[in-house]
């Protein structure tokens, strides 16, 4: 997204990674992704990898590895950015990522919406986020409510402030 909202900026630029459209999209990788991300992952190790593996027997250098594959994530989409913009294919191709994305958290919405780890999860008694007590709600849901708001709307006044004038 900011490759996308920087691309005027890039384009004069002698290299995309001088931009300030780089220096904020990396800067708000740090804060308003990975920092969520680190945190949910200390609150509940095991619902971040979904329930699929057990949390406590992964190496640390496979965590490692997992939350850096934020930063390439990042760095392929800021350097693939400008150019599909200029061929018209950055409507198609969010449409696609965004589709993809949804498609997966709808086929695993049974594993997302429940908190806790991998053994009570696999046991049926790992607590849902949402119940229908309206006065319990698990810490995870009201962290995504701040967290996920704040960090949008950073995102939104990031890439307004990218997108509007250059470095």
């Amino acid at each position: 997204m900011f490759g996308f909202a920087g691309r005027r900026e890039i384009a004069t630029a002698a290299s995309a990674f001088s931009t300030r459209a780089f220096r904020l999209g990396l800067a708000y990788l740090q804060v308003g992704v990975l920092g969520i991300a680190v945190t949910l992952y200390l609150m509940r190790p095991d619902w971040m990898w979904m329930y699929w593996v057990p949390s406590a027997q992964l190496p640390i250098a496979v965590v490692i590895l997992s939350f850096a594959m934020y930063e390439l994530a990042f760095l392929a989409g800021f350097s693939v950015a400008p150019a599909l913009a200029g061929r018209g294919m950055m409507t198609p191709v969010f449409v696609l990522v965004a589709g993809a994305l949804t498609a997966g958290q709808v086929a695993s919405r049974a594993r997302l919406e429940h908190f806790g780890t991998i053994s009570e999860y696999a046991a049926g008694t790992a607590a849902r986020g949402f119940t229908s007590n309206p006065f319990h709600v698990e810490p995870e849901i009201w962290f995504f409510a701040i967290a996920g708001t704040a960090s949008i709307l950073a995102l939104v006044v990031l890439l307004r402030r990218v997108a509007r004038r250059p470095a």
